[in-house]
């Protein structure tokens, strides 16, 4: 860490902006660019070469980019998430229940009525039977998803709506975000080092014995811990990663990427390159409109592309030429951008008429 920085809301908005369209593009072409595997959740060495192989084509080039790149944008999302919660609280621990509450009250009306709204779509075009047979399917995994533990149970770790295993792993970080508080403030910078390091260290043990049961704690806080304890330091101590320390985790992000003992240093060198682009471009990035209201929108867009994304590959599959796929990959993350848009609204609206009842106008 080279430099100490504050980053604003418009910095922290821009970032949520840049890392979600990452992760919505990603989406949509990694389920189309078949060829190509991500070491997101397990790791090929062979997946390099498949990358080279079709960045090379220039046809295919940013597909594959967004297939093996798109999805570290979920390590920027856990770093705000950490960085946003230690500005908001300092050294303050907050009441673990009314915290977590708090925390639920937030997230959890969209998650609710997005998962209905998922099995209606899915199930209704095939009538009242339909609907039925995706609750028999897939109404556990919803199910256990909401109740924050399908990434914790054998067979349920993928819902079948999507990347909606965040939903989980972001519920089990608010509940240990108290705990992360206390430790910080009896060890300070070192401690934070030190639990990171030893994090990586488990998560090498505990995948190797989860393995059998397809599960992984890439889906748990403790599998990208140097990713929230670098999240608390800028935001507590100023740390931020300069050019130095990107170009050094270049290095890494490339090594470990051939060589699976330094596979899990790929996620927090992939945050650093990140945030050390991010600073070399700051004033240009953070003064972009459309990243600012992207990133306004970016919890509803995560959690409704996935269900705009099935729609587009229906019709991307029906003309499988590369400027097809190419073309209604933007198709798919600007209907995205608009469904989250007029969710956001519709819960505005909600929100607003809430408010208006308890304050009696509603009579």
């Amino acid at each position: 860490m080279e430099r100490k920085t504050v980053l604003k809301v418009t910095d922290t908005t821009a970032l949520k902006g840049a890392a979600i369209l990452s992760i919505t593009l990603h989406n949509y072409f990694h389920r189309l660019l078949t060829n190509v595997h991500e070491n997101q959740f397990s790791f090929g060495p062979q997946r390099v070469f498949e990358f080279t192989s079709a960045v090379i084509d220039p046809r295919y080039s940013l597909q594959a980019l967004l297939t093996f790149l798109g999805h570290f944008g979920v390590q920027i999302f856990i770093f705000l998430s950490a960085y946003g919660l230690t500005r908001k609280h300092g050294s303050k621990p907050p009441p673990w229940a009314e915290f977590v509450r708090q925390r639920l009250r937030k997230l959890y009306p969209m998650v609710l009525a997005l998962a209905v709204g998922w099995v209606l779509l899915t199930g209704l075009p095939h009538g009242i039977t339909g609907v039925q047979r995706v609750l028999e399917n897939h109404g556990t995994s919803l199910l256990l998803t909401i109740l924050g533990v399908s990434n914790m149970v054998p067979g349920y770790a993928s819902p079948a709506i999507g990347p909606w295993w965040f939903i989980p792993f972001i519920m089990q970080f608010y509940c240990i975000w108290p705990a992360l508080v206390r430790f910080d403030n009896r060890f300070g910078p070192t401690g934070l080092v030190l639990l990171a390091g030893a994090c990586v260290g488990i998560t090498y043990f505990v995948n190797g014995m989860l393995a059998p049961y397809h599960l992984t704690a890439l889906r748990w806080p403790l599998g990208h811990m140097p990713e929230i304890c670098l999240g608390i330091a800028a935001a507590r101590y100023g740390f931020y990663p300069g050019m130095t320390g990107g170009m050094i985790a270049a290095v890494v992000f490339v090594v470990s990427n051939f060589y699976a003992p330094l596979w899990l240093l790929s996620f927090p060198a992939a945050l650093v390159i990140c945030l050390s682009l991010y600073a070399a471009g700051q004033r240009r990035i953070s003064s972009s409109s459309f990243l600012q209201y992207v990133g306004a929108l970016a919890m509803p867009l995560f959690l409704i592309n996935t269900i705009v994304r099935r729609y587009v590959l229906m019709i991307a599959s029906r003309d499988d030429t590369w400027i097809a796929g190419l073309i209604l990959g933007f198709v798919s993350a600007g209907a995205s951008i608009a469904a989250a848009a007029l969710l956001m609204r519709a819960r505005a609206v909600a929100g607003a008429r809430q408010d208006d009842y308890q304050r009696g106008a509603w009579r």
